[in-house]
């Protein structure tokens, strides 16, 4: 829909015609709004690829039909992502990597939510076990019968039932965190993970030469002093100034 708006609005700029060259725009820049398209929100995405992931693991349990949904969602969200990309939006910025793996590390955290709901799901006795209890009155409150004290007894090691193993599977799970953060055994993975992505190339600050560190110190030191404006993070311009020049 909004391709299509977007089309006709262009449209519109050149008369109805053909001929791109030509427009009513009153500017030059008004004239690349017209023609670049919108920007490219990357955050919507990962808050939508989230989002899938998280109802289908929380959920899937009780409505299996939710992983599949998902799937179906990812496919589509992937062709609709390469098509707009290519025809639809202006050419998206540079992003670094901090959002992907700030992503990814959320990502981790969902097995965490999901065994305690799949646990609680399948002690649903109502689905599992036919337990229903009667009313004699249309507003009486119908008891589900599904309590704390009564879902945990099924934690006995010596007696494991349908719904034993999400919850044997989170203790399990979070021993070996604990395990694994006590030995110093968590950091090894990200140090991989840092040197893949960057093919043992230097950092940008460290691979500038001395003159040109110094020129873009002075530079945001100017614009600080006269303007009141920076053009760096504080985070970057702290690793700019404490950069080490390399051959």
């Amino acid at each position: 829909m909004f391709y299509c708006i977007l089309n006709f609005t262009r449209w519109m700029d050149r008369g109805f015609g053909s001929d791109t060259f030509v427009t009513g725009s009153p500017s030059v820049q008004a004239y690349i709004d017209t023609y670049a398209g919108p920007e490219y929100l990357i955050h919507y995405r990962y808050a939508a690829i989230l989002l899938q992931i998280g109802v289908a693991f929380c959920y899937g349990c009780s409505m299996p039909p939710l992983y599949g949904i998902a799937c179906v969602a990812f496919v589509i969200l992937y062709i609709n992502e390469r098509l707009l990309i290519c025809y639809y939006y202006r050419e998206p910025p540079s992003f670094d990597e901090k959002m992907t793996m700030l992503t990814l590390d959320l990502v981790k955290w969902v097995p965490f939510i999901m065994l305690p709901m799949a646990f609680w799901q399948l002690g649903n006795r109502q689905i599992f076990e036919s337990y229903v209890t009667e009313i004699e009155f249309k507003a009486d409150v119908k008891l589900s019968g599904h309590y704390f004290s009564s879902a945990f007894t099924h934690m006995d090691p010596t007696f494991f039932t349908y719904n034993s193993g999400p919850l044997w599977l989170l203790t399990g799970i979070l021993l070996w965190k604990i395990i694994s953060w006590c030995c110093g055994w968590s950091g090894d993975s990200e140090d991989e993970d840092d040197d893949q992505l960057v093919e043992g190339l230097s950092d940008y600050y460290d691979a500038l030469k001395d003159d040109d560190r110094a020129a873009l110190i002075g530079h945001e030191s100017e614009l600080a002093y006269k303007y009141g404006v920076k053009t760096f993070s504080n985070d970057r311009l702290y690793a700019l100034k404490n950069s080490s020049v390399k051959d």
